[in-house]
C-alpha cells in the first residue's frame, strides 16, 4: 500500500515537473510582451510631448510625462551630432527635423523615430 502511494506520488510529481516546463516558458514570453507594450507607450508618449514642444516652441521647456510604471525615457536628435535632448525639444525648431524617443520598461527597450 505504502508503495503505491510512492508510486503515484512520483507519477504527479512528473507529470507537474513536464508541465512547468512546458508552460513556464509561455508565461514569461507573455510577460515579456506585456513589459514590450508598456515601453512603446512610454516612448510613444515622450514623442508626443517633445512632438508638441518641437512644433509650439513655449516660452519655458514643458514638464516631461510622469511615469509612475517604472518606465524610463531617453530623446536624443538624429541630426548629424547627436543630442541628448530629453529635457528641452526646442532646439528641433525648424521646418524639419528627427529625434528618437527610446523608453525601457522591465529590460525591455522601444523606440520611435519621428522625422518632420
Amino acid at each position: 500500500m505504502i508503495l503505491y502511494a510512492l508510486f503515484m506520488i512520483a507519477a504527479m510529481l512528473a507529470s507537474t515537473m513536464a508541465l512547468m516546463r512546458i508552460y513556464l516558458p509561455k508565461l514569461k514570453s507573455i510577460n515579456e510582451a506585456v513589459s514590450s507594450t508598456v515601453a512603446i507607450l512610454a516612448a510613444d508618449a515622450a514623442s508626443e510631448a517633445c512632438l508638441y514642444e518641437a512644433r509650439k516652441q513655449p516660452a519655458s521647456p514643458l514638464t516631461r510625462p510622469i511615469l509612475t510604471n517604472g518606465a524610463t525615457f531617453k530623446i536624443a536628435s538624429l541630426s548629424a551630432a547627436p543630442v541628448d535632448i530629453t529635457n528641452d525639444c526646442k532646439p528641433l525648431s525648424g521646418s524639419s527635423f528627427q529625434f528618437r524617443a527610446t523608453a525601457t520598461f522591465r529590460g525591455v527597450t522601444r523606440a520611435l523615430e519621428v522625422t518632420q
